[in-house]
């Protein structure tokens, strides 16, 4: 999202892409373990820590590791709803700072998923809800959701939700 003003949309996602690779790479060095293990000594702290790490697209994949090891840890849900909390403020907190920039990108994609992807279009409000709690850039969330003007209430609710259940049900995948 921060770079949303200064890399097209398919530059944005190539570098997702790099990020995602880096981050399997470290993830199976067992990174993540080392820093949930640090982070989980904080508590709730390490929580709002790591959520807030969960915001950022570049380190949203590293983030999500180190969220569910914390929750395998200890307390799976209280982990869980600290760090969605904290993330879905600070992605409203970014949002409001980038509104117009993404209600214009959101708008334009839409337009072009309407246009070139209609059959997307039927599965759009699950899967731009679900794009909200991983690392994929914000405008397609906002487009697939047909959100093209930003009420950051109701989009904190909507962060908050996709973000949590997301979390879950990796958790509930993974262990």
């Amino acid at each position: 999202m921060l770079l949303s003003k200064s890399l097209s949309f398919k530059m944005r996602l190539g570098v997702i892409l790099i990020v995602l690779f880096i981050s399997i790479i470290l993830i199976l060095l067992g990174l993540d373990k080392v820093i949930s293990v640090q982070l989980s000594k904080f508590g709730v702290l390490g929580a709002v820590v790591a959520g807030a790490f969960y915001t950022f697209g570049i380190s949203t994949p590293m983030a999500m590791a180190v969220i569910i090891d914390m929750m395998q840890m200890d307390g799976a849900l209280s982990f869980a709803l600290t760090a969605s909390i904290t993330a879905a403020t600070v992605d409203c907190v970014l949002f409001s700072v980038m509104r117009d920039t993404l209600e214009s990108n959101s708008k334009k994609l839409l337009q072009n998923i309407r246009k070139n992807h209609k059959w997307l279009m039927q599965f759009s409000p699950a899967i731009g809800f679900f794009i909200f709690g991983l690392p994929l850039p914000d405008e397609l969330a906002l487009a697939l959701l047909e959100i093209t003007k930003i009420n950051l209430s109701k989009l904190w609710a909507v962060v908050f939700l996709a973000k949590l259940i997301t979390l879950i049900l990796i958790w509930k995948v993974v262990f």
